[in-house]
């Protein structure tokens, strides 16, 4: 009898039209770094009553949902674009090739179907009504840049038929594409970051048999920390005092804009994020006993600006006309 390999995996990810209508022909076919769908979640519940015996009561099946589930990919220029719409809901393309995708919050959501494929036949789920709770984007030196996405889906088909898809063949983006400009000036000094987008959604369960009726996006939220060499006092004071030059401590936030760009090409083949205003909630600074150079975690959230485009966009520069 043989097995499967565990590297025999992909997911492939097609938005749909409208709730209720699964997609047939999904756009791309992610590879994983991490992670997986792993089939719905099945929820039950032990009885717990009284009877005449010692034995603990029956568990009994009172619903099943699509996740939460979480997958890493690879962030490619391609692929992108997709993802940064689902997770903020909102899509323009401009351009005529290359093209500019920009990604903007919106009041919903789109939803997707994904294929998850084992070993291309061996176990083959449809998972249909799919929406992207959270994303978070990862970078350090050294590495590639990574995208951790958090699915929650309703509907779930077994036996289903992998898509005649291949997967993206574009090189993925690493750190030494990277820039980071805060507050207007390119810093040169951060080894390490991540931005966090959650739309904190909810299940809706009603009268309609296991699985759950819909999902509901919450409240939208941008958040984030880079690590940061430590150089002078000035990020330090701002902090504390809301002014690089301040002397005591304030009740005033300090904002800056941030924006954080992986380019391998100005024109086809670049990812920015951009915030108009980031208000800094950490900055822990320590010594290292072992004369090694200081790093500050800066942790920092979006502020939320009167335009909510302005609060967080993804501009996304391909060779691929629309999204």
């Amino acid at each position: 009898m043989a097995g499967h390999a565990g590297n025999y995996y992909t997911i492939a990810v097609g938005k749909q039209t409208a709730k209720g209508t699964p997609q047939t022909t999904p756009t791309y076919k992610l590879r994983v770094t991490g992670g997986g769908i792993g089939g719905p979640t099945r929820n039950e519940t032990v009885l717990t009553e009284t009877d005449s015996s010692r034995q603990a009561r029956p568990s009994v099946v009172v619903g099943e949902r699509v996740g939460p589930a979480t997958t890493s990919h690879y962030i490619r220029s391609d692929e992108f674009p997709l993802l940064a719409y689902g997770v903020m809901g909102a899509n323009a393309d401009s351009g005529a090739n290359p093209y500019t995708h920009t990604a903007t919050s919106a009041a919903t959501l789109p939803y997707f179907t994904l294929f998850e494929a084992f070993d291309s036949t061996a176990a083959v789920t449809r998972f249909a009504d799919c929406r992207l709770n959270q994303m978070r984007v990862r970078g350090q030196a050294g590495e590639p840049l990574t995208c951790e996405l958090e699915w929650w889906g309703l509907a779930s088909l077994f036996g289903s038929t992998d898509p005649v898809l291949a997967a993206s063949s574009a090189v993925p983006h690493t750190w030494p594409l990277v820039t980071v400009t805060k507050g207007g000036a390119t810093t040169a000094c951060v080894s390490e970051f991540d931005i966090e987008i959650n739309n904190n959604l909810e299940w809706i369960e009603c009268d309609n048999g296991l699985e759950p009726v819909d999902i509901q996006p919450g409240r939208w939220e941008v958040s984030g920390s880079m690590l940061v060499l430590f150089e002078t006092d000035a990020d330090y004071r701002s902090f504390h005092t809301g002014s690089p030059s301040g002397t005591t401590v304030s009740s005033t936030l300090f904002t800056e804009a941030l924006t954080i760009t992986s380019s391998r090409s100005a024109s086809n083949d670049e990812i920015s994020f951009t915030m108009t205003a980031v208000e800094y909630t950490a900055f822990p600074l320590q010594p290292d006993a072992g004369g090694d150079p200081i790093r500050v975690a800066m942790a920092w959230r979006a502020q939320p600006q009167t335009t909510i485009a302005n609060t967080l966009s993804i501009v996304t520069k391909n060779i691929t006309a629309a999204y």
